[in-house]
């Protein structure tokens, strides 16, 4: 346990001396181009993929109070039942809300 703390207090101080080092070569000035200024922030920015498909809630949010088996078994019982709309497609073949949808077109 003490060699993990030791080298978290390691990363600590590398990443604190490199966020210093990166405001020392970065500091904006009114005269820096957007192209400067654009090359500035693609260092200090971290590097990220672009994400699809943003979350801003975490949607397993209501399983974090459970254990995990619980969370688990709760999550089994939901997808085992079967909603209307997967049933009729289940049935019919067809997705129903295409169908929905152009009922919808033929009342307006």
């Amino acid at each position: 346990a003490s060699e993990a703390a030791g080298v978290q207090r390691e990363t600590q101080a590398q990443d604190e001396k490199n966020a210093k080092e990166a405001g020392a070569k970065t500091q904006f000035r009114p005269e820096t181009s957007i192209a400067d200024a654009v090359q500035m922030a693609s260092t200090l920015l971290p590097t990220q993929a672009i994400l699809e498909n943003f979350v801003h809630q975490n949607p397993l949010a209501s399983l974090e109070k459970m254990g995990f088996n619980d969370a688990i078994h709760h999550v089994h019982q939901i997808e085992a039942y079967m909603s209307p709309g997967e049933r009729v497609f289940f049935k019919a073949g067809t997705d129903p809300r295409k169908r929905v949808n152009e009922a919808m077109v033929d009342l307006s």
